[in-house]
């Protein structure tokens, strides 16, 4: 790295530890497994979330991407309630979060700059949300309550609302585009 890009990364790095924070840079793939989640929550500063079904009863997600921060190496936790959470929320850089996921896991994933794509074979609970980007969902025909929003943007909505569904479909978007399907 030479030049002021390098100039720049060094100043960074130098920021950082004189305010006594501590800086993870790399980047690369890891993976992981967990058994039968009721709750994923997810989050990615900057790339993508693609979510669809698991053939078995674990999850599986991988994350290829890197940076600074949670970009190079995201924080995973199962906590005790049996929510999984994926924070690959980092300072600068990003990657791409693959998760194929159990039936009947509700979902709530988020997106500073990127897009989410959820394609599932059952009907659950899901939160999506994107500050800039795109929220692309594909759910099977059935009930949904819906709540979708886009401050800018465009929504193309093919799934009709039901106030007295089991399940909910939320969507936010700061600024870009949502679709929601039925397959």
């Amino acid at each position: 790295m030479t030049g002021a890009m390098g100039r720049l990364f060094g100043a960074t790095i130098v920021a950082a530890m004189a305010v006594g924070c501590i800086v993870e840079v790399g980047g690369g793939e890891s993976q992981w497994t967990f058994d039968a989640p009721e709750t994923l929550e997810a989050s990615v500063g900057n790339g993508d979330i693609r979510v669809s079904t698991s053939r078995s009863d674990r999850l599986f997600a991988r994350w290829e991407g890197g940076g600074l921060g949670n970009n190079a190496s995201p924080d995973v936790a199962e906590l005790v309630d049996g929510t999984v959470v994926i924070d690959a929320n980092g300072l600068a850089g990003g990657g791409t979060l693959e998760i194929e996921t159990p039936d009947d896991t509700d979902l709530g994933l988020l997106v500073d700059r990127g897009s989410i794509d959820v394609y599932l074979d059952a009907p659950t609970n899901v939160f999506a949300c994107a500050g800039a980007g795109r929220v692309a969902i594909d759910v099977p025909p059935g009930p949904y309550r819906l709540e979708v929003g886009a401050l800018v943007g465009v929504i193309d909505n093919a799934i009709v609302d039901d106030p007295n569904a089991p399940y909910t479909i939320e969507v936010c978007v700061g600024a870009g585009e949502v679709e929601l399907r039925t397959h």
